[in-house]
């Protein structure tokens, strides 16, 4: 029989023979272990980012962004916003994911506020390929550019009423591991949030993995 090879090609005998213990472990823990998952969002002191006073394609709260060239795949893994409602009007967060950015009706174009961005393994430096922004602008985009995964409305009326709450905070969460895409090409994860008026704020942290096609065989 021949030998068990890792992603190294290096030949591990005993895997082969039964000699030793097989160990497996997750494809996103060995992939944080090479240096391949990564993260963006606020920093401690950073203020929270204003939400959008109506729904519009062009302006995304915060968005993923894959790089342009193809050899990049970008495998959202996990976000969050904390919502801090204080207007007294219903917060709606909608997920979408487009498609390539030459393959959307306009080439998708885009720009906005950097979100600080880390390497999620400490031993590891390189910057990550993917770009992660607030305050979007983009091209115009079409029903046909993007497919919607996820939408929630957090209610802000207890503040409303005399006497209720002085504010409401909600987390929303989306694990991407439950309904998964891959991002290449220029496509990307876009988070539209918006309430009835400008005054709820939220505050996001994404993690993604940036892969080859080898990492996903």
């Amino acid at each position: 029989m021949a030998d068990f090879l890792t992603n190294g090609n290096v030949a591990v005998a005993g895997r082969a023979t039964g000699n030793r213990e097989l160990i497996t472990s997750s494809n996103i823990l060995k992939w944080l272990a090479q240096g391949k998952v990564f993260s963006a969002g606020l920093g401690c002191e950073e203020t929270a980012v204003d939400s959008e006073a109506a729904l519009a394609d062009v302006s995304p709260t915060f968005g993923l962004f894959a790089p342009s060239g193809e050899t990049t795949i970008v495998l959202p893994l996990y976000a969050s916003f904390s919502v801090t409602g204080e207007g007294g009007a219903a917060n709606v967060v909608q997920c979408a994911v487009t498609k390539a950015a030459n393959n959307c009706g306009t080439a998708m174009t885009k720009s906005g506020t950097a979100l600080s961005k880390q390497n999620c393994n400490a031993l590891y430096n390189t910057p990550p390929q993917a770009t992660a922004l607030s305050t979007i602008t983009v091209s115009a985009l079409t029903t046909s550019d993007y497919l919607s995964l996820f939408t929630a409305t957090a209610a802000d009326n207890l503040i409303s009423t005399a006497g209720g709450a002085q504010f409401m905070n909600t987390v929303l969460e989306i694990d991407m591991l439950k309904h998964p895409v891959i991002l290449a090409a220029g496509a990307a994860l876009l988070i539209y949030a918006y309430t009835g008026t400008s005054d709820s704020t939220l505050t996001p942290y994404f993690q993604w993995a940036e892969l080859t096609l080898d990492d996903l065989i």
